[in-house]
């Protein structure tokens, strides 16, 4: 017998695995844009720039499918045909680049191509099924960006879409 049989003569890779059901598909208020890497300064931005989010609920929620767009130019769609779970109460970091030997060092969660943030002024719209989840939109002239920092909410701001929307004065 090989490896892959067991008593009852069935295929082993035909047996269902316990992996509780998929988690539902993300909707306003599931994902939060935390965090953001507009300007690397020692690693090439197309590399490694980064963006985080958080989910403040008590559910997991798929992200497959979404869409980050900065309504302009770029779109990327997030895990076309695979899970993208985002766990209650948890963070994901999405970048260009997986290796944290290429990106500066960030451990990636998932990636993406196609999107890009200026360094200037640009906007980060996180979409799902055509429902904005989160958006935020940053400029020079309103925002503290400084190569080689990220932007990232207050960590006393409650976690929720509209406290990423204005710089913290």
């Amino acid at each position: 017998p090989d490896a892959t049989d067991v008593a009852d003569g069935s295929d082993a890779s035909d047996a269902p695995e316990d992996i509780g059901p998929p988690a539902p598909a993300a909707t306003p208020g599931t994902a939060i844009i935390t965090e953001l890497m507009v300007n690397p300064k020692v690693w090439p931005d197309a590399k490694a720039e980064w963006i985080e989010l958080h989910n403040p609920t008590a559910g997991a929620v798929d992200l497959s499918g979404c869409a980050l767009s900065d309504g302009v130019v770029d779109n990327a769609i997030l895990s076309p045909g695979a899970p993208l779970v985002l766990p209650a109460g948890g963070f994901l970091v999405l970048a260009p680049e997986a290796s944290p030997l290429l990106n500066g060092g960030v451990p990636v969660d998932a990636t993406y191509s196609g999107f890009f943030l200026t360094n200037l002024a640009d906007a980060v719209i996180l979409s799902c099924d055509g429902a904005v989840l989160d958006a935020v939109a940053y400029a020079a002239s309103d925002w503290p960006l400084v190569e080689g920092r990220s932007l990232a909410l207050d960590a006393g701001a409650p976690l929720t879409p509209g406290t990423n929307d204005a710089p913290q004065q």
